[in-house]
C-alpha cells in the first residue's frame, strides 16, 4: 500500500514547486510581459499551494485516522498504514 501511496505524495509535493515555475515561464514568454507580475503570481501560486498542502494534510489526518486511540497495533497492519499516510 505504501508503494502505491508514495507516488501520489511525491506528486503533491512536486506540484508545489513546479506550478510556480510554470506560472513564471508562461507569463514571461512574450516581449510585452511584465516580469514583476510574473514573479508576484509565481510567488502567490507557491503560497497558495503551500497552504493547500497544509489543508490537505490536516483534513487527510482526520479522514484517515480520526480519533486514533493509544494501543497495540500490528506493525504492518491497516492502522499503521493509516497513521503513516496521515
Amino acid at each position: 500500500a505504501q508503494a502505491f501511496a508514495i507516488p501520489w505524495l511525491v506528486a503533491m509535493r512536486m506540484v508545489q514547486w513546479l506550478a510556480p515555475f510554470f506560472a513564471y515561464h508562461f507569463l514571461t514568454g512574450d516581449p510585452g510581459d511584465s516580469m514583476v507580475r510574473a514573479v508576484l503570481l509565481s510567488a502567490g501560486a507557491f503560497v497558495v499551494l503551500t497552504l493547500a498542502e497544509f489543508g490537505v494534510a490536516i483534513i487527510g489526518k482526520w479522514l484517515l485516522s480520526g480519533r486514533l486511540k493509544a494501543g497495540r497495533y500490528p506493525l504492518w497492519g491497516m492502522t499503521y498504514f493509516r497513521w503513516w499516510l496521515s
